[in-house]
Formats: C-alpha cells, structure tokens, sequence
C-alpha cells in the first residue's frame, strides 16, 4: 500500500508538472499568434497606407523592375503626366520613356539598386512625344517580397529653362559691362594722351631751345670746317675732333626726339618689367631743363 500510495504520489506529480508545461507552451503559442497576427495587421495597414499615399499623392511616382526597367506601377499623378491609360503603364519601360541609351540606363537602374539614395537629372519622353527634363529621386524598397525600385519624378522643364535664360542674361549683362569698361577705359586713354598733348605744348619752348642748342652747334661746326677747308688748314685729328662734336649734336637732337615721341604715344596695355629709373628722370629732365633754368 505504501508503494502504490508513492507511485501514485508520483504519477501526479508528474502530471502537474506535465500540465504546467503545456498550459505554459500554450500561453507562448497563444502569445506568438497574436504578436503575429499583430506583425501581419500592421503590415497590412503599412501597406494598405503605402498604396493609399502612392496612388492619391501629387507627385509622379513609379514602381520599377531594376533588372528589365519595366514599370510595374505608377499613380494618378504619372498617369497623367506621361499620358499613360489604365493598364497601360505596366507595358512601359524606362528604355522607351528616357532619351539616354540602354547601357545608361542599365547603369542607373543598377546603381538605383545598390544605393539607398539616388538623385539624377534626365530627359524623358512622354506619350505625345514631348521630351521634358526631370529631377529622379529613387530607392530600392521591397513590395510583396521583390525587390523594386521607388521613384519620385519632378519635372524641372520650366526651371531648367528660366535658369538658362537668367544665365544668358548674366552673360550679356557681363557683356555689356565689359563693353563699358572698355569704352571708360578708350575714353580715359583719350583723356590721358590729350593732357599729355597739352602739357607737350607747354613745353615746347623748352622743348625748341633743347634743339636749337645742338642744331647751332651743327651750324657752327659746318662754318668752321668750311673755314678750315678754304685756308687749307684742314688735319686729320682737327675732323676727328668736329666728327665727335657732330655725333654728340645728333645723338643729343635723336634722344629729344624720342623722349617727346614716348611721352606723346598712345598708352598701351601695362606690362611689368625692370626698368631704369634714372634713365627715366634724365630722360624727362632732357625735356624740361631749359625751360626751368629759365
């Protein structure tokens, strides 16, 4: 009696422990459904507002296949935009709306793939066969288990075209400014040379006496070879000596020249160069020292 009485002391224990692990395993089993069937609502609703904001939402959307660019679906926004009938769209492909070439477009759609986040600008074609430029925003999502490409479309035609015609207007503007400029600065040379005329006349007493000093040299060399020629008394050394003076006349009357020449030309463009700057004073005093000595 005492050993039925254990054994039987055991079986329910055994059988408590047994029902406490199953009502245990029942309450996971019970738990995990519902956390399940909770996953599963939620994706439904996730999904159900997905398709919602992708088919009543303003902006031109597409879903594309990334590995044959076949649009698997667009809403009302891209129906209308690329001209696109019921059920129409999905025969469509980004080869047939897009002015690149297949390689091209073969590479975006595998960078799309591979990248969370893609921007680019292009050019499509719609329906009617109008080309218009597009800003593409686009990145890899998974719908029932595959794996596509999300892309939003801007059309940009309108801005790209106000920018190009803002640019050319900059261009002309900078044209036209550039063409002012020049004209100050024509103008300005023009002001500059006629002061330089005007004070060139100033100096042009100065100026005639510099001369007149070698010119009476010359004058005066010629009398005395002249002289020298009719007494017979002409040597070698003594025509040396009137060559040398005759050279320095010259010389002296080509320098004066030059210097007004330089002083009276039309400027040109500034270049830098090393220069030297006492040949540049003696050079102007040549010009001006009679007529401050007077």
């Amino acid at each position: 009696l005492k050993n039925e009485k254990k054994i039987q002391y055991l079986v329910r224990n055994f059988l408590i422990v047994i029902s406490a692990l199953i009502f245990i395993v029942l309450l996971i089993l019970i738990q995990y459904f519902r956390i399940k069937n909770r996953a599963v609502q939620l994706l439904i609703e996730s999904k159900n507002k997905f398709q919602d904001m992708f088919e009543k939402h303003s902006a031109v959307m597409l879903l594309l296949n990334p590995k044959t660019g076949r649009i698997i679906r667009s809403n009302a926004a891209a129906k209308e935009f690329y001209g696109f009938t019921n059920g129409n769209e999905t025969g469509q492909n980004v080869y047939s709306i897009s002015t690149k070439s297949d390689e091209e477009i073969a590479g975006i759609l595998q960078k799309m793939l591979n990248q969370k986040q893609n921007r680019f600008i292009s050019s499509i074609k719609l329906d009617n066969g109008q080309i218009r430029d597009v800003d593409f925003f686009a990145t890899p999502i998974m719908v029932d288990e595959q794996k596509v490409i999300y892309a939003i479309i801007q059309d940009i035609t309108d801005r790209l075209h106000f920018e190009r015609e803002l640019t050319k207007l900059n261009n002309n503007l900078l044209e036209r400014i550039n063409d002012e400029v020049a004209k100050v600065s024509k103008q300005q040379e023009i002001i500059n040379r006629k002061s330089k005329l005007e004070s060139l006349g100033k100096l042009a007493a100065g100026i005639a006496h510099e001369i007149n000093q070698p010119v009476g040299g010359i004058s005066l060399i010629a009398d005395n070879i002249l002289i020298k020629f009719q007494r017979n008394e002409l040597t070698e050394k003594y025509l040396k000596n009137k060559h040398n003076l005759l050279s320095e006349s010259v010389n002296k009357i080509r320098n004066i020249i030059n210097q007004v020449r330089t002083f009276s030309r039309v400027q040109q463009f500034v270049s830098l160069e090393k220069i030297d700057l006492n040949s540049v004073v003696n050079n102007s005093l040549m010009i001006i020292t009679t007529q401050f000595e007077k």
